[in-house]
C-alpha cells in the first residue's frame, strides 16, 4: 500500500513538473528571460515558443501566489517588467506572418 501511494505521488509530481516546467526566481530575472526570448524571435514559430514560455511563467507566478509562496505584488512586478500581454504577442506574431520583417 505504501508503494502504491509513493508511486502515485511520484507520477503526479512528474506530471506537474512536465506541465509547469519553469521555476520562478525573481520578477526581474524572469522578466529578463521573457524579453530575451521575444528579442531572439526570427519567425512566427519562434514567437509561439516565446509566448508559451511567457504563459508558463504567468501560470507559475499565479500558482505561487495562490499557494501563498509569493505576493500579488510579485506577480504584478513580473507582468509589468516582462512587458508583454496577449495583444502584444499577437502583434509580434503578425509582424512575421505579414512579411513585415523583410
Amino acid at each position: 500500500m505504501n508503494k502504491t501511494l509513493l508511486l502515485s505521488l511520484l507520477a503526479s509530481t512528474c506530471l506537474i513538473s512536465c506541465i509547469n516546467s519553469v521555476r520562478i526566481t525573481t520578477p526581474e530575472a524572469d522578466a529578463t528571460k521573457i524579453q530575451r526570448a521575444f528579442k531572439q524571435c526570427k519567425s512566427a514559430k519562434d514567437v509561439d515558443k516565446a509566448a508559451d514560455l511567457w504563459r508558463a511563467y504567468v501560470d507559475a507566478y499565479q500558482e505561487a501566489a495562490y499557494e501563498g509562496k509569493i505576493t500579488a505584488e510579485d506577480v504584478k512586478d513580473f507582468v509589468m517588467k516582462a512587458g508583454y500581454n496577449e495583444y502584444q504577442i499577437e502583434a509580434e506574431k503578425a509582424y512575421f506572418l505579414n512579411g513585415l520583417n523583410d
